[in-house]
C-alpha cells in the first residue's frame, strides 16, 4: 500500500510524471495537482482519493478510482491528455458531483446502484464500457461511444449533447436510459444523432419525458 498524506504537485505547472505501482491501495489523502499540476499520473490497481480534485496537464491513467471525500464537488481533469479508468466509484450515496475533463475520457462503470454519484458531467468525448448511475443529473456534453455489450445510464435527468454510437456497427451494443424522478426530473434529452456512424443494436428509454433532436439510427 502507498499513501500520500499531503497534496501532490509538480514543481511547476504540468511538470513531473508520477507512476505508482502498488500491490494494494494507493491513497491520496489530499488533492493531486492542487497548485501546480503534474504532467501525468499513472496508478495501477485501486486509487483512493480523499481530496476533491485530481489535475494533470497531459493525462491520467488509473485502474479503479474510489472517491473517499464527502465534499460535493469532485474534479478529475487530465488537461490536454486523456482520462482513463476501469471504474469510478464513491463511498457515499447521492453526495458527490463528479466532473470529468481532458482530451477524452475512457471509463467502465461510474457509480453503482448502492453508491450513486449525485451528478456526473462528462465534458469531452467519452468511451463507455460499463454503466453510469447518478441520483440526479447525468450529462454527456460531447460524443459518446459505447463498447460492445449492454449499458445502463441512470439519473433523474439524462442529457446527450453529442452523438451516440457503438464502437463498431458489428458490435452487439445496447443502451437502456433510466430517467427517474419527479417534476422536471425523469427526463431524457437526445440532442444529437443516435447511431449515425455505428448503429446500436437496441435502445430502451424509461422516463417521464423524452426529447429527440437529430437523425436517429438504431
Amino acid at each position: 500500500e502507498v499513501t500520500f498524506n499531503s497534496t501532490v504537485t509538480g514543481a511547476a505547472a504540468s511538470t513531473g510524471a508520477l507512476t505508482v505501482t502498488a500491490s494494494g491501495w494507493t491513497t491520496f489523502s489530499n488533492d493531486v495537482g492542487g497548485g501546480a499540476t503534474l504532467n501525468m499520473l499513472s496508478v495501477n490497481g485501486v486509487t483512493r482519493l480523499a481530496g476533491n480534485q485530481m489535475l494533470t496537464g497531459n493525462g491520467i491513467d488509473l485502474g479503479v478510482l474510489f472517491i473517499m471525500n464527502p465534499s460535493e464537488a469532485i474534479l478529475i481533469d487530465a488537461g490536454v491528455g486523456a482520462v482513463v479508468a476501469s471504474d469510478i466509484t464513491t463511498d457515499f450515496d447521492g453526495v458527490n458531483d463528479l466532473t470529468l475533463d481532458g482530451s477524452s475520457i475512457s471509463v467502465g462503470n461510474v457509480g453503482s446502484d448502492v453508491n450513486r454519484f449525485n451528478d456526473v458531467n462528462f465534458l469531452v468525448a467519452t468511451t463507455l464500457s460499463g454503466d453510469v448511475v447518478a441520483d440526479q443529473d447525468v450529462a454527456f456534453n460531447n460524443a459518446l461511444t459505447l463498447g460492445a455489450g449492454d449499458h445502463a445510464i441512470t439519473g433523474a435527468r439524462v442529457t446527450f449533447n453529442g452523438a451516440v454510437n457503438a464502437a463498431a456497427a458489428a458490435d452487439a451494443t445496447t443502451m437502456r436510459v433510466n430517467g427517474v424522478g419527479a417534476g422536471l426530473s425523469g427526463m431524457v434529452d437526445f440532442n444529437a444523432a443516435i447511431g449515425g456512424t455505428a448503429a446500436l443494436d437496441g435502445l430502451a428509454v424509461d422516463a417521464g419525458a423524452v426529447a429527440f433532436t437529430g437523425t436517429n439510427k438504431i
